[in-house]
Protein backbone atom coordinates (compact mmCIF):
# COMPACT_ATOMS: atom_id res chain seq x y z
CA UNK A 1 0.00 0.00 0.00
CA UNK A 2 2.95 2.27 0.76
CA UNK A 3 4.32 1.83 -2.38
CA UNK A 4 1.31 2.47 -4.23
CA UNK A 5 0.36 5.55 -2.12
CA UNK A 6 3.94 7.03 -3.19
CA UNK A 7 3.07 6.12 -6.70
CA UNK A 8 -0.25 7.75 -7.04
CA UNK A 9 0.79 10.62 -4.30
CA UNK A 10 -1.93 9.85 -2.37
CA UNK A 11 -0.81 11.67 0.68
CA UNK A 12 0.05 14.99 -1.55
CA UNK A 13 -3.76 15.04 -2.86
CA UNK A 14 -5.25 14.98 0.85
CA UNK A 15 -7.19 18.31 0.54
CA UNK A 16 -5.48 20.28 3.84
CA UNK A 17 -9.63 20.99 5.03
CA UNK A 18 -10.20 17.54 4.95
CA UNK A 19 -7.60 16.42 7.01
CA UNK A 20 -7.74 19.02 9.23
CA UNK A 21 -11.34 18.34 9.81
CA UNK A 22 -10.85 14.52 10.55
CA UNK A 23 -8.13 15.63 13.11
CA UNK A 24 -10.66 17.67 14.97
CA UNK A 25 -13.13 15.64 14.96
CA UNK A 26 -10.81 12.99 16.51
CA UNK A 27 -9.46 14.90 19.14
CA UNK A 28 -12.76 16.62 20.00
CA UNK A 29 -15.25 13.86 19.27
CA UNK A 30 -12.59 10.91 19.56
CA UNK A 31 -12.40 12.21 23.42
CA UNK A 32 -15.44 12.54 24.28
CA UNK A 33 -16.69 9.10 22.85
CA UNK A 34 -13.44 7.87 24.91
CA UNK A 35 -14.80 9.62 28.13
CA UNK A 36 -17.95 7.86 27.77
CA UNK A 37 -16.31 4.13 27.08
CA UNK A 38 -14.66 4.79 30.13
CA UNK A 39 -17.58 6.13 32.37
CA UNK A 40 -20.35 4.59 30.59
CA UNK A 41 -18.55 0.94 29.65
CA UNK A 42 -15.91 0.48 33.10
CA UNK A 43 -18.24 2.32 35.47
CA UNK A 44 -16.82 3.75 38.69
CA UNK A 45 -15.15 0.32 39.52
CA UNK A 46 -12.73 1.03 37.16
CA UNK A 47 -12.15 -2.61 35.70
CA UNK A 48 -10.64 -2.09 32.48
CA UNK A 49 -10.54 -5.76 31.64
CA UNK A 50 -13.79 -4.35 30.25
CA UNK A 51 -12.16 -3.04 27.19
CA UNK A 52 -9.52 -5.05 26.52
CA UNK A 53 -11.52 -7.62 24.52
CA UNK A 54 -14.15 -9.97 24.89
CA UNK A 55 -17.84 -10.28 23.43
CA UNK A 56 -18.87 -6.74 25.32
CA UNK A 57 -20.34 -3.89 24.16
CA UNK A 58 -17.32 -1.87 25.86
CA UNK A 59 -14.81 -3.36 24.09
CA UNK A 60 -16.27 -3.22 20.67
CA UNK A 61 -17.01 0.27 20.99
CA UNK A 62 -13.11 1.29 22.20
CA UNK A 63 -12.13 -0.92 19.34
CA UNK A 64 -14.36 1.70 17.18
CA UNK A 65 -13.25 4.82 19.30
CA UNK A 66 -9.51 3.25 18.47
CA UNK A 67 -10.08 3.21 14.69
CA UNK A 68 -11.78 6.71 14.33
CA UNK A 69 -9.22 8.35 16.28
CA UNK A 70 -6.08 7.03 14.62
CA UNK A 71 -7.27 7.39 11.40
CA UNK A 72 -8.43 10.82 12.00
CA UNK A 73 -4.87 11.66 13.69
CA UNK A 74 -3.63 10.29 10.79
CA UNK A 75 -4.96 12.17 8.49
CA UNK A 76 -4.59 15.08 10.06
CA UNK A 77 -0.59 15.15 11.13
CA UNK A 78 0.11 14.13 7.30
CA UNK A 79 -1.50 17.35 6.13
CA UNK A 80 -0.25 19.35 9.12
CA UNK A 81 3.19 18.49 8.97
CA UNK A 82 2.88 18.84 5.00
CA UNK A 83 2.08 22.01 4.99
CA UNK A 84 3.00 23.69 8.13
CA UNK A 85 6.29 21.56 8.76
CA UNK A 86 7.37 20.74 5.28
CA UNK A 87 10.79 22.11 5.57
CA UNK A 88 13.97 21.21 6.87
CA UNK A 89 17.07 23.28 8.37
CA UNK A 90 20.33 22.09 8.53
CA UNK A 91 20.61 20.09 10.85
CA UNK A 92 17.53 18.02 9.61
CA UNK A 93 19.31 17.53 6.81
CA UNK A 94 22.35 16.26 8.54
CA UNK A 95 19.71 13.21 10.23
CA UNK A 96 18.01 12.73 7.14
CA UNK A 97 21.48 12.05 5.15
CA UNK A 98 22.53 9.83 7.95
CA UNK A 99 19.66 7.77 8.88
CA UNK A 100 20.02 5.08 6.48
CA UNK A 101 23.83 4.26 7.63
CA UNK A 102 22.89 4.91 11.50
CA UNK A 103 19.80 2.45 10.73
CA UNK A 104 22.58 -0.02 9.53
CA UNK A 105 25.25 0.86 12.09
CA UNK A 106 23.08 0.78 15.06
CA UNK A 107 23.61 -1.87 16.55
CA UNK A 108 27.49 -2.60 17.37
CA UNK A 109 27.40 1.16 19.06
CA UNK A 110 24.52 0.36 20.86
CA UNK A 111 26.00 -3.03 22.59
CA UNK A 112 29.18 -0.96 22.89
CA UNK A 113 27.62 1.41 25.03
CA UNK A 114 25.60 -1.03 27.01
CA UNK A 115 28.27 -3.11 27.56
CA UNK A 116 30.13 0.09 29.15
CA UNK A 117 27.27 0.67 31.55
CA UNK A 118 26.73 -2.60 32.41
CA UNK A 119 28.83 -2.31 35.86
CA UNK A 120 27.19 0.47 36.93
CA UNK A 121 24.36 -0.28 39.30
CA UNK A 122 21.86 2.47 38.17
CA UNK A 123 18.08 2.20 37.70
CA UNK A 124 17.32 0.00 34.33
CA UNK A 125 15.44 3.54 32.97
CA UNK A 126 18.44 5.86 33.93
CA UNK A 127 20.50 3.59 31.73
CA UNK A 128 18.61 3.35 29.02
CA UNK A 129 18.25 7.35 29.10
CA UNK A 130 22.25 7.33 28.89
CA UNK A 131 22.53 4.71 26.53
CA UNK A 132 20.38 6.72 23.96
CA UNK A 133 22.06 10.46 24.81
CA UNK A 134 25.31 8.41 24.26
CA UNK A 135 24.53 6.17 21.35
CA UNK A 136 22.58 8.26 19.39
CA UNK A 137 25.19 10.99 18.62
CA UNK A 138 27.57 8.73 18.53
CA UNK A 139 25.97 6.94 15.66
CA UNK A 140 25.49 9.99 13.65
CA UNK A 141 28.96 10.81 14.47
CA UNK A 142 30.43 7.78 12.87
CA UNK A 143 27.90 7.72 10.29
CA UNK A 144 28.79 11.40 9.09
CA UNK A 145 33.06 11.32 9.71
CA UNK A 146 33.41 7.02 9.05
CA UNK A 147 31.06 5.27 6.92
CA UNK A 148 29.76 8.09 4.45
CA UNK A 149 33.45 8.59 3.90
CA UNK A 150 34.30 5.46 2.63
CA UNK A 151 33.91 5.14 -1.53
CA UNK A 152 32.17 2.30 -1.53
CA UNK A 153 29.43 2.84 1.30
CA UNK A 154 28.98 6.57 0.25
CA UNK A 155 27.41 4.93 -2.80
CA UNK A 156 25.21 2.53 -0.96
CA UNK A 157 24.25 4.58 1.85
Amino acid sequence: MGIAARRRRWLLRIPYSFGMNWFKAALVGGTIFCLEIFVFGIGPGGDISKINGGLNWPSAAYALWESFFCLGAVLGLVVLFRERFNSSGRFARFMADNDFSVYVLHPPILILVTLALRDFAWHPRVKFVVAAAVAVPLCFVASSLVLRRIPLLKRVL
